[in-house]
């Protein structure tokens, strides 16, 4: 019958062929997300796109197009936006925490405040890896 036969996974399994699967999920907590990137053009976008696919700027196919492409390597966790690294930047971590240009200022100064004032590449680092 060939049942104790196992297949063989093929070229598939040497390549890192990876499956974009998207999933559909209620909207519980984004329009907190939405009102917290107001002001950043990019990441609302690409909010916009993951909460629904509808882009309140411009709705026509190119722009559609545009912002399905943009918003493939972004995902909504817990009512926060996360960028999914992909390629040989992964090693550094699997998703990064995205935040509006206005908090950004912010963190760094936390962070600065927090490192002891060490080398400005080392809280760089640190904030790559964090957001």
């Amino acid at each position: 019958d060939g049942e104790d036969t196992t297949v063989d996974p093929g070229w598939e399994s040497t390549y890192g062929i990876v499956n974009d699967i998207f999933s559909i999920q209620i909207k519980t907590d984004t329009p907190t997300l939405s009102q917290r990137f107001t002001g950043d053009p990019y990441f609302i976008e690409v909010i916009e796109w993951l909460e629904g696919g509808q882009l309140t700027a411009e709705n026509d196919a190119k722009s559609r197009r545009q912002a399905q492409h943009r918003a493939r390597d972004f995902m909504i966790e817990e009512g926060k936006l996360w960028r999914v690294v992909r390629g040989r930047q992964a090693w550094r971590a699997v998703k990064v925490e995205c935040i509006p240009e206005e908090e950004a200022y912010e963190r760094a100064m936390e962070i600065h405040v927090k490192g002891g004032h060490f080398a400005w590449d080392l809280m760089v680092l640190d904030l790559q890896q964090s957001y």
